[in-house]
Order: structure tokens, then sequence, then C-alpha cells
């Protein structure tokens, strides 16, 4: 449990981007189907999932400041 709990963010952030690649592919995606990554929700949302979850990383551990700086 205490794992879950320090990656709370980067969860969320996963959550958040799974939702945002499901709405891209909904509202914006490829209508004609010759896109490979947008033309189905099946890659989209993994997509999303995958880029939320490094984006909430890549903020989380920006944040932090080394001691050895």
């Amino acid at each position: 449990m205490k794992k879950l709990h320090n990656h709370k963010w980067q969860i969320t952030g996963a959550i958040i981007g799974g939702f945002m690649g499901y709405f891209y592919w909904r509202e914006i995606g490829c209508s004609t189907g010759a896109c490979i990554i947008q033309s189905n929700w099946q890659s989209m949302i993994p997509y999303g999932v995958l880029t939320g979850y490094l984006i909430t990383d890549f903020i989380k551990t920006g944040f932090k400041r080394s001691p050895n700086v």
C-alpha cells in the first residue's frame, strides 16, 4: 500500500491521460483510418496513459531538489 501512496500523482496522471486519450480519439482522431495511432481507441488510450504518467512523473521529480547539487 505504501508503494501506491508514493506514486499517487503518477497513477492519477495515468488515469487522466487515459481519459484524455479516449476523448482525443473521439473528438479529434483520424476519421479516414489512415492514421496508425489515432484511428482506433485501443491504441490511443495506452498512449494517453503513458503520456499522463510520464508528464506527472517529470513534474514530480522536477520539483525535487537533489541534496548534492
